[in-house]
């Protein structure tokens, strides 16, 4: 009895997440349909959780780090883990949508992360956004050389305002990384992007073309997080 509950409530949880995934396709082209969003994302963050244990009996959910690939990998779906020392976040995203070059990555519970080709240019539902941003391509990133980026983020008093940074990158070596029990070697190179009124430092890990982990800047408030790509 105990082993069909198991898999009827693993059953229930792919279902979920199936039907917020299909709904999130259908949506896709139409991201300003909020009504739409909340209802996918109320699917995937009880998928979300399911996943991450404390499914009835009082049992405590597991921590990101009690989590195996096997477990992430059920959902069937990519899944990244994020980390933000300013808010003391540590969760994981899954894929919500992607056209062409853009993907954007939930938490189920209405924060949004969006990348061109893996690399940031928006934030929603966390409070001192990432409101939009032009920013290099992988390739010139890893290939080093300078390039200009601009970031429109939520500044003081809760305006929006422009920074333009004049970057140049390069690459340190090379570093093995470990993530959930796999092993990635990659490149790590790191940006560095000045204004007259500071600088800021982006690091990114390549796999390949693949951003395997990137530690990029978001805004004022937030300051910096901490991305993982752990099932492609």
């Amino acid at each position: 009895m105990g082993a069909g509950m198991a898999l009827g409530s693993k059953a229930r949880m792919r279902a979920a997440l199936a039907v917020a995934l299909a709904a999130g396709l259908a949506l896709s082209g139409c991201s300003n349909d909020k009504s739409g969003q909340k209802t996918v994302g109320a699917a995937l963050a009880a998928a979300i959780k399911d996943t991450v244990g404390g499914k009835g009996g009082g049992a405590a959910p597991k921590t990101p780090d009690q989590m195996t690939r096997a477990e992430l990998a059920a959902q069937g779906r990519p899944v990244m883990r994020v980390k933000i020392a300013s808010r003391g976040v540590d969760r994981f995203l899954v894929l919500y949508q992607r056209s062409g070059d853009i993907s954007v990555w939930t938490d189920g519970d209405g924060t949004t992360f969006t990348f061109r080709n893996g690399v940031l240019i928006e934030s929603r539902g966390m409070g001192g956004e990432l409101m939009s941003s032009a920013v290099p391509t992988p390739g010139q990133i890893a290939g080093g050389g300078s390039y200009r980026r601009t970031y429109f983020v939520n500044g003081s008093e809760d305006r929006n305002e422009r920074r333009d940074y004049s970057c140049q990158a390069g690459s340190d070596g090379g570093q093995v990384l470990v993530l959930f029990g796999r092993s990635h070697t990659t490149r790590h190179v790191v940006e560095t992007c000045e204004r007259a009124e500071g600088r800021l430092t982006n690091q990114y890990w390549f796999e390949g073309g693949t951003i395997r982990k990137s530690r990029e800047w978001l805004s004022p408030s937030v300051g910096y997080v901490e991305f993982e790509r752990i099932i492609d």
